[in-house]
């Protein structure tokens, strides 16, 4: 397995995935971030997000690299 190609697949392949959730609105596949603001308990950050599109990402890089690339250099 080529590991700079591995780890570039692994990049792009998760940032499309993130991509795909910011531009459907798919909650399960992007980050969160808010911040409220209360009188009474001051101020207050919450940020989260899905590691879904991660594991995708791996998931493409390996499909990707075992079964696509091989065919393509012959």
């Amino acid at each position: 397995m080529n590991k700079p190609i591995f780890h570039v697949v692994i990049v792009l392949a998760t940032c499309f995935f993130y991509a795909i959730g910011y531009l459907f609105d798919v909650e399960w596949l992007q980050f969160y971030y808010r911040n409220e603001y209360s009188m009474a308990e001051g101020r207050s950050l919450e940020m989260g997000g899905s590691i879904l599109p991660i594991g995708l990402g791996v998931l493409t890089a390996f499909l990707v690299t075992k079964f696509i690339l091989p065919h393509t250099r012959q």
